[in-house]
């Protein structure tokens, strides 16, 4: 999976990377969906990443997109990409830049917040 950022407009995009059955996931959804809106209009953008990958996992994958309201860009990746990444535990995030620079990672929502009321 190769993710480009040339037409990246935001001045920071979390990557979240995610799967349908994992509770502290889904658990940080409502904080992401109330930030996302705050902070979209201001250079903020999330792009989400699944690994779900059985028929049933992404039935639960889009159920969860949908139930929690999650209206930005959704992907799924297979076991190599979270392999090469060295992701070792979900959730996991990525803070990008609008060059794609990674400035932080696995920033709880509370620092998340933080980070954006600081920067944005």
């Amino acid at each position: 999976m190769k993710l480009s950022f040339a037409k990246n407009t935001s001045k920071y995009t979390l990557v979240d990377f995610w799967f349908s059955h994992c509770g502290p996931c889904l658990g940080q959804f409502p904080d992401y969906v109330r930030l996302f809106n705050i902070y979209r209009n201001k250079g903020f953008n999330i792009v989400g990443i699944s690994n779900d990958s059985s028929r049933k996992d992404v039935d639960a994958w889009k159920n969860a997109i949908q139930s929690n309201g999650l209206v930005w860009s959704q992907y799924r990746t297979g076991p190599e990409v979270i392999s090469d990444l060295r992701i070792t535990g979900f959730p996991t995030s990525f803070l990008l830049d609008e060059s794609g620079k990674i400035v932080a990672k696995d920033l709880d929502t509370n620092q998340l917040a933080e980070f954006l009321k600081g920067n944005l």
